[in-house]
């Protein structure tokens, strides 16, 4: 029998003695900026629609005008495994807890398990934050299993993406002048929407940070980290977001959101697998599997600063 494990809660008894590193997890999800469509079928369509020229002049009889389009972009969602083989007494030197030292069925302790368990959780979560934005399904493992938002970005089937020409490597001499280009780009529909926001990496915001303190006037103080707004808009420092990137759109955790992650459910991105191998082994494993595919709705309100526009 598999031992499955959502939402591990390490505290207490369970809360072995481990030292842990400190991971970003799936941060674009975790600050409420993509919208997650949960139980997905592999290849959906994201529907859109528009209507223009509806307006006419009074007529007791008028004749139909303008038009109310239906366009799609497709999400086709891949799957990938994360699986990964050990022997429990491998681990018999540090565990505490209940360990069964039976020779023939050796296991971990559950509070032991909880931290391999959560750790592989963060492990994913950290992954799943750089695949979302810079996976090219073409590319290089583990970075290979789907097209992210900057791939789909830089092949925009619809050719309307808001580039900002004159691409430089970003310092902080260059910063403010091209988030200012980048700001002078954004469509007059966006201008005002509380859910435009800039993202950047968090190199990019560190760069940020420094022009602000210094500025010759109303600067930053040294002590305190930079803003993370500009011009009125949030700025979000994503780890996922590659260097020398700035992007400007609407994210959000609805359907109001440009971007999108179709999954299978998010049960998925929460749940481990943990069970012997076969019955004459002493071999262990732990599984996870998992589908999803990213896509952003509308290439026109979306403001793209990137090495592929220089």
């Amino acid at each position: 029998m598999a031992l499955n494990f959502t939402d591990v809660n390490l505290t207490g008894d369970y809360a072995a003695p481990y030292l842990v590193k400190a991971l970003t997890g799936f941060e674009t999800a975790q600050t409420g900026n993509i919208f997650i469509k949960d139980k997905s079928k592999k290849v959906e369509n994201m529907k859109r629609i528009t209507v223009d020229s509806l307006i006419q002049d009074y007529a007791a009889e008028p004749v139909s005008a303008g038009n109310i389009n239906t366009t799609k972009r497709q999400m086709t969602m891949e799957n990938w495994n994360l699986y990964f083989e050990f022997n429990p007494r491998e681990y018999e030197s540090v565990l505490d807890g209940d360990y069964n030292y039976d020779l023939l069925d050796p296991s971990l302790p559950q509070n032991e398990t909880s931290v391999f368990i959560s750790e592989v959780l963060k492990f994913h979560d950290n992954y799943v934050e750089t695949a979302t934005w810079q996976s090219v399904s073409a590319g290089t493992a583990p970075y290979d299993k789907i097209d992210g938002i900057i791939q789909r970005l830089i092949t925009d089937s619809d050719g309307d993406v808001i580039q900002v020409g004159t691409h430089a490597v970003l310092t902080s001499a260059n910063i403010l002048a091209k988030m200012l280009a980048t700001r002078d780009k954004i469509p007059a529909a966006l201008e005002l929407n509380p859910k435009t926001k800039f993202y950047v990496s968090r190199a990019t915001w560190k760069l940020y940070s420094d022009a602000q303190k210094a500025q010759p006037n109303k600067g930053v103080d040294i002590t305190k980290r930079g803003e993370l707004f500009y011009d009125g808009y949030e700025v979000f420092p994503l780890v996922g977001v590659p260097n020398d990137t700035i992007i400007v759109a609407q994210g959000s955790a609805d359907r109001g959101s440009n971007f999108q992650m179709n999954i299978n459910t998010k049960a998925d991105f929460a749940e481990v697998k943990v069970m012997p191998k076969n019955n004459y082994s002493d071999l262990w494993f732990l599984k996870m599997s998992l589908a999803a595919a990213v896509n952003y709705g509308w290439g026109s309100e979306i403001v793209f600063y990137h090495s592929s526009n220089a």
